[in-house]
């Protein structure tokens, strides 16, 4: 498991490797909406745009792209989705699980 920080900017793109895959997430606050949402590319082929980070529910499942699931969990337990500030100061934690991480936990 491993978390992705991210800072106060407003729009920011991060690339992490899961086994072989190379995914690359772009995080973007949109002022409009006041929401989080992201663009997920995996091997150089984006896969989702736009879409809303929302709290204790992963992200991408129902894409089953097989790099494991992406949740954003809440410390505070105040909203549906983080605003401007929760993410870059962690109040609001985002962590990307991949399949061998989900898979060492239902074996032990």
């Amino acid at each position: 498991m491993r978390e992705i920080v991210l800072t106060d900017t407003a729009d920011q793109e991060l690339t992490v490797l899961v086994g072989a895959t190379t995914v690359t997430f772009r995080f973007r606050f949109m002022d409009m909406l006041k929401r989080w949402v992201f663009d997920l590319k995996i091997d150089n082929t984006w896969k989702l745009h736009g879409r809303t980070v929302f709290l204790r529910q992963d992200l991408i499942e129902p894409f089953d792209f097989g790099i494991g699931k992406l949740v954003a969990w809440d410390y505070t337990d105040r909203r549906p989705h983080p605003g401007r500030t929760e993410l870059p100061k962690r109040e609001v934690r985002l962590f990307l699980v991949s399949e061998a991480d989900l898979a060492e936990v239902a074996n032990a």
